[in-house]
């Protein structure tokens, strides 16, 4: 008897959870666009002596994640040729568009030197004042040449999730601020996870590392709110009614 009725006080609150369910605010600046989820990612077009270019989300991510996911994606060149890609993918009611970057880069062949990786901060540019913990990783793969030989390569992908105040490198703190926020207040925040990329040469990685570093200093405070980015756009992205959109399968790999 005792088992049936926590079963029922159990299925109570799954049934609670999926019917008030309500949706926090972006942490990210967004604005509406001709997209599937009606809005993008507002990235800076300028950041330093860079210039950039406006890119879609990959077709991975499009077959992949959930329609109302949103996307934010700019790949910034230097004078000297320093190619920089910010990628950001913010989820909406289905959770499952935020997931393990080890997943899709394993995916596509790299593989991770852990003791090279780790997580680090960046005192970030304007007045907050603000040090921003992200996850760093150094890349290494195999190319193969015309003539059949192979070419080491490298790469750096920092990352980090952040929602409406909140931010944090690590993912299980992430899934646990996610689920606490749910059972307690009702509401699913809505988190984004913000990567930054580059390719270096397998000797260059320390001077690459701190190119990205300036940069991530100079341009996070253009577009995410908790380092002081402006919330006027963000705001056209809050849901403030119950969804029906509560959905579990396996995190894609998809970055």
């Amino acid at each position: 008897m005792a088992a049936f009725s926590l079963m029922l006080i159990t299925a109570g609150l799954i049934h609670r959870l999926h019917s008030q369910q309500q949706l926090g605010a972006p942490g990210v600046v967004v604005a509406e666009a001709k997209t599937d989820s009606g809005f993008e990612v507002v990235l800076p077009e300028k950041v330093l002596d860079y210039t950039s270019e406006k890119q879609g989300p990959l077709p991975e991510e499009l077959g992949m994640l959930p329609k109302d996911t949103t996307y934010g994606r700019r790949r910034y060149v230097s004078p000297d040729g320093f190619v920089i890609t910010i990628s950001v993918v913010l989820m909406g009611t289905d959770r499952t568009s935020i997931h393990r970057p080890e997943f899709c880069l394993t995916g596509q062949g790299w593989k991770i030197d852990e003791a090279a990786s780790g997580v680090e901060g960046v005192k970030l540019a304007g007045d907050t004042g603000k040090t921003l913990d992200y996850n760093r990783m150094l890349l290494g793969k195999d190319l193969a040449a015309k003539d059949g030989t192979s070419n080491p390569a490298r790469a750096l992908y920092l990352y980090w999730f952040v929602a409406e105040g909140r931010e944090t490198p690590g993912q299980g703190q992430r899934m646990w601020w996610m689920a606490s926020d749910l059972v307690r207040s009702g509401k699913l925040q809505r988190w984004a996870y913000v990567s930054y990329s580059t390719a270096c040469r397998p000797d260059q990685e320390k001077d690459a590392l701190e190119r990205v570093r300036k940069f991530i200093a100079a341009s996070v405070p253009e577009f995410q709110i908790s380092a002081g980015a402006s919330t006027k756009m963000a705001s056209g992205l809050r849901e403030d009614r119950p969804s029906t959109m509560l959905t579990e399968r396996a995190a894609p790999p998809t970055p």
